[in-house]
């Protein structure tokens, strides 16, 4: 019996030092917090975050095991498709169901209600307990005017972006080279010649809409770029080193007449400004249906992989971009991806979580998981992914799959090792040509922060105009009334809501980081 006793007070003694051990080395792994301390709670904490994205299958993996193991924080990972996502966020406040971190997918004047009503946090105000995004956002002058947007009219911050997830380029137009090099098509080098492409294209195949693309609104803001511009909104101009609104200026006109051309002739998906993933991904698949996209660089490899199987000769690849310009917009270092927090009884927790995240630590849990789990170095001290086949792709879709890394506002800054920068033949490929043929812009996108006193006023006439710009722009590329009509209603429009004044506070009113 002795025995027995002795046997089983060895065997839990022994299991101890195990997992004593175990967490010592997890700690160890994870140690680059900038001074952050882990765990956060001895006690056990639950915390929601709600984000975008199509699996829906990420509160046992990996990541989550280890991050519970870490900060002692259980995170609940709710997903929902991008089309929705707004939509949901409302509801939630709504109801006052809110989840404790989501994705800020409000428009700004949405966003000021929340904040007004005390529902959201600020990171400014918590700055002595979060290293990390001090470090990073606050500190560096030029950080924080990438933040600028996420200031409010109390002079407080209420969301941050991601960090080192961006490279030179990471979206620009994509075309079949299997259907192009079939029928000796010649790929495009300017405005006209695309027009050209799409139209042989149609004549060849005349029920495919040859241009097709999921960024509804966005796909515009991006396409402005070749016409000089930064989308909808304002822009920093060269030429008189000042800001314009980008709806009101001519060469945005020129850019939606292009765009009503193209749809008029059938040349683009009808649907563009409404087209969901899973039916844009369809068109794209389905043999002869769409050739040309403006999406994601990685779409290269991750559709040849979805359609391989019927289409073995599938092959997307990277094209130059439109518009007199012919430059899609250079990246920035911070951006691409921004959380918010709930103002609620977890909020400490939440907000550490986020600073953690951003962490090297966090970049390493969030994009490169466990050592010896899910990646060890090779000879060379490359990181290669653990429990693939070789025929197997691995990208960031498959290892959200696989064990939860690179997960939509979780994933919130990338390690410089992980796979989004080991790239595929194909991205690297894209890297050299933007750089050759001097495919980006001079610099990042330039935004200003407004004075607290000009703010409520801003955002009052920015928001009224861009929504009544939105309107102008579905009427101008979709109704059958003469242009020059629609075009002159809507200056009249904006000039009404107050385009002058906001465009004199815009430039007169900038915080000074």
């Amino acid at each position: 019996m002795s025995v027995l006793l002795a046997l089983q007070c060895g065997s839990c003694n022994f299991s101890s030092s195990v997992t004593a051990s175990s967490e010592s080395k997890l700690m160890e792994e994870f140690n680059e917090t900038n001074g952050l301390k882990l765990p956060f709670t001895d006690k056990p904490v639950k915390l929601r975050l709600l984000t975008e994205g199509e699996n829906t299958e990420l509160n046992d993996t990996v990541f989550t095991r280890t991050l519970k193991e870490l900060t002692g924080i259980e995170l609940e990972i709710m997903v929902v498709p991008g089309s929705i996502m707004r939509q949901k966020t409302q509801i939630m406040f709504a109801t006052k169901q809110l989840p404790d971190l989501f994705n800020n997918s409000l428009d700004r004047k949405e966003m000021e209600g929340y904040v007004q009503k005390g529902m959201i946090a600020s990171f400014d105000e918590n700055l002595d307990k979060l290293p990390n995004i001090k470090q990073l956002f606050f500190d560096d002058p030029a950080a924080r005017e990438a933040l600028a947007g996420a200031t409010f009219n109390d002079g407080h911050v209420y969301y941050v972006s991601g960090y080192n997830i961006a490279r030179d380029v990471n979206h620009g137009f994509l075309y079949r080279k299997d259907i192009f090099d079939k029928h000796q098509i010649k790929l495009w080098s300017n405005t006209d010649e695309f027009y050209s492409v799409l139209r042989k294209l149609k004549d060849i195949y005349p029920e495919s809409t040859p241009f097709a693309t999921k960024q509804q609104m966005k796909f515009l803001d991006n396409l402005s770029v070749g016409w000089g511009l930064q989308g909808r909104g304002f822009y920093f101009d060269e030429q008189s080193q000042s800001f314009l609104y980008g709806a009101v200026q001519p060469a945005f006109r020129e850019m939606l007449d292009f765009v009503k051309r193209l749809y008029q002739e059938g040349l683009l998906d009808p649907d563009f400004l409404t087209c969901t993933e899973n039916s844009w991904m369809f068109k794209m698949i389905k043999d002869n249906n769409a050739f040309v996209t403006y999406d994601w660089i990685d779409r290269m490899d991750l559709f040849y992989e979805q359609a391989k199987e019927n289409i073995p000769d599938y092959d997307l690849r990277f094209a130059p971009p439109v518009g007199p310009k012919m430059v899609y917009q250079r990246q920035s270092k911070i951006g691409n991806a921004n959380i918010a927090v709930s103002n609620n009884a977890n909020r400490e927790f939440s907000l550490k979580l986020v600073d953690f995240l951003l962490s090297p630590a966090g970049a390493k849990l969030t994009t490169l998981g466990v050592e010896g789990e899910t990646y060890v170095f090779d000879d060379s001290g490359t990181v290669k992914y653990l429990g693939f086949q070789p025929e197997e792709m691995v990208n960031i879709r498959s290892l959200e799959k696989k064990y939860g890394l690179f997960t939509q506002s979780v994933a919130l800054r990338y390690d410089d090792r992980c796979v989004y920068y080991q790239y595929t033949p194909k991205v690297r490929e894209v890297q050299e040509l933007v750089r050759q043929n001097q495919y980006l812009t001079a610099e990042p996108v330039k935004e200003v922060g407004v004075k607290p006193e000009f703010r409520e006023r801003y955002v009052e006439l920015e928001y009224a105009i861009r929504v009544k710009a939105d309107q102008f722009i579905s009427r101008y590329i979709f109704e059958s009334g003469e242009p020059e009509e629609i075009w002159t209603e809507w200056l009249q429009t904006a000039e009404e809501l107050g385009i002058e004044e906001v465009t004199r506070i815009y430039n007169e009113s900038k915080i000074t980081f």
